[in-house]
């Protein structure tokens, strides 16, 4: 005689309901996800970003270093008026020119005209180093005439101050208005908009003359440099 086996209840799928409860759980766990990895790219770029930032800064204050530590003592021939630096320098609160020694890394090396001074573009003003090859002219070239780099972008602040190593000179001033002596050191202070307010950097300006002399004896004199 056969038994009769117990009914086994038929097993069943997912209803409609729970279906759209594990597509929304999928979809909150992927928008987690998709976020995180947002943010951890833009950290990363951000990152990236600064760490570009400081090697650009020290390489532009490593030119300035190198550019304005090698300035030129040779006095400018045929200078007459007392009130008239008798040097290749001319050092304002927010411009500078002067003649030094361009490093050969940057430039075809050799003696320079130089120029620091903002230069408007559009609706910011940019920092910018002008150069020309030494010539032997009784003034500074037009910066129209002169290369030019930009080694700051967007500059809000800019001041540039001087002192020199007699007692005299001691205390730093906004221009530097002793005809008869060079700077012995220069103060630098800049913001910009990208970066805010970088740290002051005070530059001592050593003579290039005699390292230029060594090399050439024949390029210093009452009429060169």
């Amino acid at each position: 005689m056969a038994r009769n086996l117990p009914c086994r209840p038929a097993s069943r799928g997912f209803t409609l309901l729970e279906m759209l409860v594990a597509v929304m759980l999928f979809a909150i766990i992927m928008t987690g996800l998709t976020s995180s990895f947002y943010t951890l790219a833009q950290t990363e770029m951000r990152i990236d970003q600064r760490v570009e930032q400081a090697a650009r800064l020290r390489t532009t204050m490593a030119l300035l270093d190198q550019v304005l530590g090698r300035v030129s003592q040779r006095p400018r021939p045929g200078v007459t008026n007392v009130d008239e630096s008798r040097f290749w320098f001319d050092g304002q609160p927010q411009s500078l020119r002067w003649v030094g020694t361009m490093p050969a890394r940057h430039g075809a090396g050799g003696r320079y005209f130089f120029q620091l001074r903002l230069e408007p573009q559009g609706q910011i003003q940019n920092l910018v180093l002008r150069f020309a090859p030494w010539q032997d002219i009784p003034q500074f070239p037009d910066p129209a005439q002169m290369e030019g780099r930009v080694l700051f972008a967007g500059v809000t602040h800019l001041l540039l101050r001087y002192r020199g190593g007699k007692p005299e000179e001691q205390n730093w001033s906004n221009a530097w208005g002793h005809t008869q002596t060079m700077p012995s050191h220069l103060w630098l202070e800049l913001a910009t908009l990208e970066q805010g307010a970088l740290p002051l950097k005070i530059v001592p300006m050593r003579d290039s003359t005699a390292a230029m002399n060594a090399v050439d004896p024949n390029i210093g004199g009452i009429g060169g440099l």
